[in-house]
Parts: structure tokens; sequence; C-alpha cells
């Protein structure tokens, strides 16, 4: 089974319903219903417009459902791209928990299953390494510097 691909709207649209805590079937049923009141008061980014999202999702025809569930690939992602996905998924914010230096990230503080599901996350345009003086401390790199 091939990784799924999603666009930045669709995934920081997952990403933000999964801030919510709420069990996956029922942020999986929540959008299916296009009951998205349930994550108004209890996501990080509040004034994201969620029918715009999901209705992106639809005429892009993203596999959210699977994504949530299994995992995805973002097909695309600049630096603010991956600072939003920092936060959203695994509450890194820059300055604070990170540094940030042309289209390096360094001194990023993640376990190890967070490193392997970051790092799946953003493959195709992003190496993540670990820094070997540093245990538990990942650094993120741009693979093509002449593409941003």
């Amino acid at each position: 089974m091939s990784t799924i691909r999603l666009s930045m709207p669709v995934a920081f649209f997952i990403e933000n319903c999964l801030t919510s805590g709420l069990p996956l079937e029922t942020i999986i049923d929540s959008i299916k219903q296009q009951q998205f009141s349930v994550f108004k008061d209890n996501v990080q980014d509040r004034e994201m417009d969620f029918n715009e999202r999901y209705q992106v999702a639809e005429q892009l025809g993203e596999d959210w459902e699977t994504a949530i569930k299994s995992g995805y690939e973002l097909k695309w992602l600049h630096m603010n791209g991956l600072k939003k996905l920092l936060n959203f998924r695994f509450n890194k914010v820059a300055d604070m928990d990170y540094l940030q230096d042309g289209y390096v990230i360094s001194s990023l503080s993640l376990n190890h299953s967070e490193y392997e599901i970051l790092s799946s996350m953003v493959n195709s345009q992003w190496n993540v390494f670990s820094d070997d003086t540093n245990e538990g401390r990942y650094r993120i790199e741009l693979k093509y510097k002449n593409v941003m």
C-alpha cells in the first residue's frame, strides 16, 4: 500500500482536528457528517474554516480518512508550513523548542516515535537527522536548497 500524499491545507485541517484530543473515530465521523462544531472550542486553531478545508479535501480527492488512520506524507511543505506542522503535531514552537536558521531547524527535541512520524511526513522534501552529540535532538534540513 502506498503512502497517502496530502496538500498542506488538507494536512493542516487534519492536524488541527487531531489537536482536539477526541478519539480518531469521533474525529472521522464528525468530518464525514461535516459536524465541525465539536472541534471549535477544542482545537489549536479555532479560526480555521473547517467547511472550507473539508471542501478543498473533497475537490482534490485527497483520502483524509486513510491519512488519519494510517499516516500520510505532505506533497509540498515550505518552511512556515514545517513550523506549523511541528506546532500542530508535536506542540513545538520556534525559539522555544527549536532554533531556525534559514532552511535548517536544529535542537529539536523529539522521542524516537515522533522522529519516525515526522520523517515519514516530510520525507519528500526535508531530511531529519539525529544530532550525534545530543541524544533526542534532531535537525531538519531542506533537501533541495534551490527550490525555495
